[in-house]
């Protein structure tokens, strides 16, 4: 039977790597005005020009900014994309802070100061405002946001009556105060903690309010200092957990105003920038609430805005964000408006944190999956499940040895006296099996191969093509064409100069020249400070 796809030649499977000459039809070594640089081909560079997420699972210190990331948030290649990015420990806002050649605006949330980087000042609810349409529902959005689900049945409770409540505190402080900042709010759970006068005027401008979950809550908060049971004790324990990082007077700094930007400047239909949400690794579980605040609040602006630039978010060490399901839901449906996720991970269990089905509804949802470094076997037999099974034919010298054996002694049985045309057809049956190759089924690659792949190899799954790709990844020192793009690495010294690939191939070292910025260049954030840097040679 001939089967329409082959089956009767790929009986047990037909997995592959795709050719240079399918990468090239999918349009993978064209670089558009949204493409994402993923790897290399035979030296040729990779880009994925799709709307839909990218899912990176590398493991630890496999190289994933060096062959990677870094290619992507220096100048020249996202250059019309805005780029929304969760930098722990700032070594990407630090080699990448020369955004000139591209015109483009470069904004910190810097709290601590890394890397000697501005310090720009952020209002991640600045939308909230009373004259605003949308401002009950995205009111309830930045709730969930900083009180996510835990999925613990015993926590609902809490949590959801949590949410009503720190919504209700937020509306009365909109409508007093026409904005709403994150320290405020905190300010203001405090207060209902601790009672008092203070609290008592800030419970009559909820009673006053003409809005009814206002009026309801107050009541139930009068009611509730009477009881003497814990569950009250238990919902004001989750919202001020929720926003315990708020009593840090350096992050409370950042997020107070004169404030710098707003999540709505990212929108901006004019020109495209780049935000770096700069956060030291050791806080990234405290600052969390906040990271997640932001993040949503650009999500909801962004899908409001789709005529503003793309958008490309990275978010490295995406499973610290526990809880956060809008990451599932950027790779879902964000690609409609303008958003598109590149979420890293260091194995795929790492997913579950973010959602119970995150792993599953990430990988099916990605547009771009890569995969290096894979050390953990689960992983690796994800990958070797994807790669699939191919058909093996090779030849099995034991049975066709016995096959051409016995064509010899056929004809030697003819001289005995055997009837020539019956051995004329057994020695043509025989003769076909001393020829004919045995198949069987294989992994594309094993598990064991996976964990085993070259450091300078990668897996690539991209819509478009027809089979995975093989590619290879290098530093991105290593590129002639990458030269004058970065600076250095603040946790590989030395910081005064950087190596480069020249265009003959060899690697010389030049300057960091920092001097007076130039009048062109005055009016961009990142250089308010009057200076600028730049690599000897390489001036804009």
């Amino acid at each position: 039977m001939n089967h329409p796809f082959g089956n009767d030649r790929f009986r047990f499977g037909s997995a592959r790597f795709a050719t240079e000459k399918e990468g090239a039809a999918a349009g993978m070594f064209r670089q558009g005005r949204n493409s994402f640089y993923c790897g290399e081909l035979d030296g040729r560079p990779l880009c994925y020009d799709g709307d839909g997420g990218v899912l990176m699972v590398a493991g630890a210190r496999s190289g994933k900014l060096r062959d990677i990331l870094a290619y992507n948030i220096c100048s020249g290649v996202l250059f019309e994309v805005t780029l929304l990015i969760l930098d722990v420990r700032g070594e990407l806002a630090a080699i990448s802070r020369n955004q000139t050649p591209d015109d483009k605006p470069c904004l910190y949330w810097n709290p601590h100061a890394l890397h000697g980087l501005p310090q720009h000042k952020v209002n991640p609810s600045a939308h909230l405002r009373w004259s605003s349409p949308t401002l009950f529902s995205d009111t309830k959005l930045l709730l969930e946001g900083l009180l996510p689900k835990s999925g613990a049945a015993q926590s609902r409770y809490f949590e959801l009556n949590a949410r009503r409540i720190g919504e209700a505190i937020a509306l009365t402080l909109i409508k007093t105060r026409g904005v709403l900042t994150l320290p405020d709010l905190y300010d203001a759970v405090l207060l209902l903690q601790e009672g008092g006068e203070r609290w008592t005027d800030f419970a009559y401008e909820m009673y006053r309010s003409d809005i009814a979950l206002c009026h309801s809550v107050e009541a139930e908060i009068h009611a509730a200092r009477e009881d003497s049971s814990g569950g009250w004790k238990g919902i004001i324990g989750e919202l001020l957990q929720a926003l315990a990082c708020l009593s840090d007077p350096v992050l409370r700094e950042s997020l107070s105003g004169p404030f710098d930007f707003t999540p709505a400047d990212l929108c901006n239909a004019e020109e495209p920038c780049q935000f770096y949400m700069m956060v030291p690794p050791e806080l990234i579980e405290a600052y969390a609430p906040i990271i997640k605040a932001i993040f949503s609040a650009s999500m909801t602006l962004k899908s409001r805005a789709p005529q503003a630039p793309k958008q490309t978010w990275i978010i490295d060490e995406a499973a610290r964000l526990t809880g956060f399901d809008q990451v599932v839901q950027l790779f879902t449906y964000s690609a409609g408006s303008g958003i598109r996720p590149v979420a890293v991970f260091q194995d795929i269990r790492q997913m579950r944190a973010l959602s119970p089905d995150a792993e599953h509804i990430i990988s099916s949802s990605a547009g771009l999956q890569l995969y290096f470094g894979v050390r953990d076997i689960d992983t690796a037999r994800r990958c070797s499940d994807m790669l699939g099974i191919e058909t093996l034919s090779y030849d099995d010298p034991v049975h066709q040895g016995r096959a051409a054996l016995d064509v010899r002694k056929l004809i030697q049985g003819i001289f005995g006296g055997r009837n020539p045309f019956h051995v004329a057809f057994e020695a043509a049956q025989k003769r076909y099996e001393s020829r004919h190759l045995t198949k069987q089924q294989r992994k594309l690659r094993t598990p064991e191969e996976v964990m085993a792949m070259p450091g300078d190899r990668l897996l690539i799954f991209a819509d478009g093509l027809p089979a995975p790709l093989y590619g290879h990844r290098a530093p991105y020192w290593e590129r002639a064409w990458m030269a004058g793009r970065y600076h250095p690495n603040p946790y590989h010294p030395p910081l005064d100069c950087v190596s480069i690939t020249t265009r003959r191939g060899g690697q010389v070292s030049r300057k960091v020249t920092i001097e007076g910025v130039p009048e062109r260049y005055a009016h961009l954030p990142q250089y308010r400070d009057g200076s600028w840097s730049y690599i000897e040679g390489f001036r804009s």
